[in-house]
């Protein structure tokens, strides 16, 4: 089996994974390609507001007036301000730019308390297929799913449930996600089985997903941990991978705990991901110690002292707490910011909710705006640089 099939298999089952590749393209060019409706000089009041977020130090690498559509400032220093997320972003000009664009939200309308740490609430409005594989109907599950699955300390996680049905729209991700699914449908044929429709029945909703500092260096571990409806199918189209990827001498298989473990080999499509499927949850690390921690971790029952306290979230469709000093350096790279130094670092938390019939509603606290809470984009950019440096 070739190198990109193995990838594009390993990419359908860590479906959140491959959603946040498709982000992590972007990078910002010297002239930015935004739309000339962003493009117009904000008011005095938006300039004012745009000017007192300023001297928080993310926001004056990552916030352009481009998309700035409008905003105030109250007497007592509260900013409010309204911008476009796509113009924000600036992807790359074309055709991939205008895709990746459109897996964000068109307007984010945000009230800002500025102070020693930041506290804020947006409300998230328009089309976005980011946003539209979240369930807005039940919330509940995503951190049981962590606190059962996810070991030790994590020094960064997100618990979330997913609308795993809308996977089956054979549009899903519109032009953002072309490729992936012409990946996908590369592998179903090859397969001769409707993968993503069966991915979309099996998957029960909640996801997990952790990072690990690695202590006095730069690089982190990860795990993802996917709750099933039922696991049958996944789990044989696991040993089929594994199995082809065994006889290539690209991936090993082995048992742990009576827990079939398949990793692919470093250097390999995988870049050493392994993966198993305990009971009716698929996991997902970056190493096979990792992995077999959190085998550990379910059969003993104890929550990770990281997610102590995390009630506000539980019933959120999408929460995150983060410590993690490799997270804020990944989100001061995307924004070109300067990184705070402050050790140990404050927790950031988010939550996003649903807002009305088709709005979200996104509220952080922290040091560092409420996007930066999320540990998957970060980890994402830091493995595809690895893999374009080991490339070259």
């Amino acid at each position: 089996m070739s190198r990109r099939g193995i990838a594009a298999i390993a990419g359908l089952l860590i479906l959140a994974i491959g959603i946040a590749y498709a982000v992590s393209r972007w990078r910002s060019p010297d002239r930015p390609d935004v739309p000339p409706s962003t493009a117009a000089t904000p008011s005095a009041s938006a300039a004012e507001a745009l000017a007192r977020l300023r001297v928080v130090p993310w926001y004056r690498g990552a916030l352009r007036a481009e998309a700035v559509r409008g905003g105030s400032v109250d007497p007592d220093g509260t900013v409010h301000i309204d911008i476009d997320p796509r113009a924000l972003l600036a992807p790359r000009a074309g055709a991939e730019g205008a895709a990746l664009r459109a897996l964000l939200p068109p307007r984010a309308r945000g009230t800002i308390e500025l102070g020693e740490e930041l506290h804020e609430v947006w409300l998230l409005e328009g089309a976005s297929p980011l946003l539209d594989l979240l369930d807005r109907k039940s919330a509940a599950g995503g951190l049981a799913l962590a606190r059962e699955s996810i070991p030790g300390t994590p020094s960064a996680v997100v618990a979330a449930r997913l609308a795993p049905a809308r996977l089956a729209d054979p549009r899903f991700g519109g032009e953002a996600l072309a490729s992936w699914r012409e990946r996908v449908d590369l592998v179903e044929r090859m397969f001769g089985r409707p993968l993503r429709a069966q991915l979309a029945e099996d998957l029960a909703g909640p996801v997990a997903f952790a990072v690990y500092d690695h202590a006095g260096t730069p690089g982190a571990d990860a795990l993802l941990a996917v709750a099933l409806d039922r696991s049958d199918r996944i789990r044989q189209l696991l040993d089929a991978v594994f199995a082809l990827g065994t006889l290539t001498d690209r991936a090993t298989t082995r048992r742990y705990r009576d827990v079939a473990i398949g990793s692919f080999t470093p250097g390999s499509a995988g870049r050493g991901l392994a993966f198993a499927v305990d009971g009716r949850v698929l996991l997902v690390a970056s190493s096979g110690t990792r992995l077999e921690e959190a085998i550990d971790a379910r059969r003993a029952g104890a929550a990770p002292r990281a997610l102590d306290g995390d009630e506000p979230g539980a019933r959120a469709s999408w929460s995150a707490r983060t410590t993690s000093a490799f997270v804020a350096h990944g989100w001061s790279r995307l924004a070109r910011a300067p990184e705070s130094r402050r050790n140990p670092r404050p927790t950031m938390w988010a939550q996003i909710r649903p807002e009305g019939a088709s709005s979200w509603r996104l509220e952080s606290r922290g040091p560092d705006p409420a996007i930066t809470a999320d540990p998957l984009l970060p980890f994402l950019r830091s493995v595809l640089a690895r893999r374009q440096r080991e490339d070259g």
